[in-house]
């Protein structure tokens, strides 16, 4: 039932993802690798031998290399991968530019991670609320766990402790908690 609220939304979301897969992936293919050589270098290799797209790179002699990034296909699995946070390490960009998309890339596929979290759990809540709901008329008590749930008139719900569960809760001890009764103390008991 969580999926089937969710459907809209995350279907939405795989659009956008998608666009942002596409355009991530032009730009990288763009700003890694646009210039094709036919130079003795490049043709040298037996990959290459009518030529290939080179990019600028410090770590090599020539200041030249092959470019991972042959076609925006490429570009594309390297933008999946980069958004997923996987990151395999078989394509990285060299250039500032490329290193700048990259971390853009990174940075957008954490977002687009984090999004649909927050609509399964909104969503994930509201049918638990609606199962509590529905079966309270069946089950008024929880007793195995020690505690009573009564609706209040405004819809929400009061839960009440056991006497036996009370005393335990009430004589824990505070023995790490600062000793002067001021702010931080009254911090530690609401979060305790």
């Amino acid at each position: 039932e969580v999926l089937r609220m969710s459907g809209q939304p995350l279907l939405i979301l795989m659009f956008f993802n998608a666009i942002v897969i596409v355009i991530f992936g032009a730009l990288i293919y763009y700003a890694e690798g646009q210039s094709f050589s036919v130079d003795e270098v490049v043709t040298s290799m037996p990959k290459y031998p009518t030529g290939a797209y080179i990019r600028d790179t410090d770590e090599t002699e020539t200041g030249i290399e092959v470019t991972p990034f042959r076609s925006i296909p490429y570009a594309l699995w390297w933008v999946c991968v980069t958004v997923t946070t996987v990151g395999y390490g078989d394509y990285t960009p060299t250039t500032p530019l490329g290193k700048f998309i990259g971390v853009a890339t990174f940075y957008c596929g954490i977002i687009f991670l984090a999004l649909p979290i927050s609509i399964l759990g909104q969503n994930f809540s509201i049918v638990y609320d609606r199962f509590l709901k529905k079966n309270r008329s069946q089950f008024p008590s929880f007793h195995r766990s020690g505690t009573q749930q009564s609706l209040l008139t405004d819809g929400t719900t009061r839960t009440h402790l056991r006497p036996s569960l009370l005393r335990a809760v009430t004589t824990r001890s505070t023995s790490w908690l600062p000793k002067n009764q001021n702010r931080r103390q009254q911090i530690f008991r609401l979060l305790e």
